[in-house]
């Protein structure tokens, strides 16, 4: 009996083998999707209460943006200059942070299953980051799930699990590609996948990059709606010569959580301050502010997120956003935002190649190609992997579950050749 937890960058799902069946457990009842639980958390000043999943983001929504959000929280995992922050007048570690998370997660999903659960297998990236402390994010995960009243704790490769998941599908020994495109990362793994009771399978190759949906949605803000924000206007300078407003004033917008700290920013703020006063277009920096002050950075975000989402099915979307003077109706199609993400989209093409490379291997030796992942929708990456797989089937199914759902059916850890 063990839940198998697969903790997004975005977002996370949970599933439980009680030994006979494996469930994925609709632990986030107020959405249209109940087993995906936003990777949110959300501490309220007035009533000293923490909010997670859903419920942190409508609560903030109604305070005005008091309080502290928290998002993406798995993208500092691997960071050692990150221990913690402030909140009120207590200091909470990440691994505090993390375990309040996995506790939440843990109380809705015993309650569902009528158990209380001590065994996981929580998911994790390939690298949590190339250029950081892979070993202290692992760690830390460890720390926050054992706090969080788990006993038996381990680990599988994200991807791996993705692959498991299809190992009662099989009927021989096939080589299974798959690639998982999440929120903050993308991960490969080639696999020679054996049917149940016909021995061990072997990872073959796994490889991944520090490359996800956040980074996309980031570049439609960069490209396209900074111009809402100053942008293309003009101010004076303390030598009363008119100056372009700089787009590296702005590089922080570009990130919905970074955008939530500008008003703690002293050099930032006193340039708005200058900006203000000389302005040729008042009306955007008035935009700006309302960003800043009111923190609309994650409202602006979702509007983002939407019209991308809709990009992977319709040809043009609409970013749509309107609040404190801010009005945002921005056509965007799907050619621009391919554009804008092609250099992503090429660091994943060379990853795979390296993937390969690395097990000396082909792409006409693999059986099956698996694409799980939120952002595995997304055409200009399907066209990526369909070009380079041309003869091989590409399966795309479950791609927000099968992880969560291959951790469960996963018999051992992820340690070393074979599972």
């Amino acid at each position: 009996m063990k839940y198998g937890l697969d903790f997004g960058t975005s977002n996370s799902t949970i599933s439980f083998d009680d030994g006979i069946n494996i469930t994925l457990l609709p632990v986030e009842k107020s959405l249209n999707t109940p087993e995906i639980m936003p990777s949110l958390l959300y501490f309220e000043d007035i009533e000293k209460k923490w909010y997670f999943g859903h419920d942190a983001f409508i609560e903030y929504k109604e305070n005005g943006g008091d309080g502290r959000f928290i998002q993406s929280i798995k993208k500092l995992l691997a960071d050692n200059m990150y221990t913690g922050t402030h909140i009120g007048f207590k200091f909470y570690s990440l691994e505090k942070l993390i375990e309040l998370y996995f506790r939440e997660i843990k109380k809705r999903a015993d309650k569902i299953v009528q158990k209380n659960v001590k065994a996981i297998t929580i998911g994790r990236p390939v690298y949590f980051s190339r250029n950081l402390n892979d070993g202290l994010a692992e760690k830390r995960l460890q720390t926050a799930a054992s706090r969080a009243g788990f006993e038996e704790i381990d680990f599988v490769l994200e991807p791996l699990a993705a692959t498991y998941a299809l190992k009662k599908q099989i009927a021989e020994p096939t080589n299974v590609f798959t690639i998982d495109i999440g929120g903050g990362t993308t991960d490969v793994s080639i696999v020679s996948l054996m049917p149940n009771g016909n021995g061990s399978s072997r990872i073959l190759s796994t490889h991944g990059i520090s490359v996800g949906g956040i980074d996309f949605t980031s570049q439609i803000m960069n490209n396209r709606l900074l111009k809402y924000f100053g942008l293309g206007t003009t101010y004076k300078s303390i030598f009363n010569q008119k100056m372009p407003f700089p787009k590296y004033a702005l590089r922080h917008i570009t990130d919905w959580y970074n955008s939530l700290k500008m008003v703690h920013n002293q050099q930032f703020m006193s340039f708005l301050k200058e900006v203000k006063r000389t302005t040729s277009d008042p009306e955007k920096i008035k935009c700006l502010e309302e960003l800043v002050y009111e923190k609309l950075g994650l409202e602006i975000f979702i509007a983002i997120e939407t019209a991308k989402i809709a990009l992977s099915e319709d040809m043009e979307a609409y970013v749509e956003y309107r609040q404190n003077g801010i009005d945002i109706q921005e056509l965007v199609k799907r050619i621009e935002f391919e554009h804008y993400i092609a250099s992503y989209a090429n660091e994943i093409s060379e990853m795979m190649d390296e993937s390969l490379n690395q097990g000396e291997l082909d792409y006409d030796q693999m059986d099956i190609v698996l694409m799980v992942g939120g952002s595995s929708k997304i055409p200009l990456l399907k066209k990526i992997i369909e070009d380079k797989f041309p003869t091989i089937p590409v399966i795309q199914t479950n791609i927000y579950s099968s992880v969560a759902y291959g951790l469960s059916v996963a018999d051992h850890p992820f340690q070393g050749s074979t599972f």
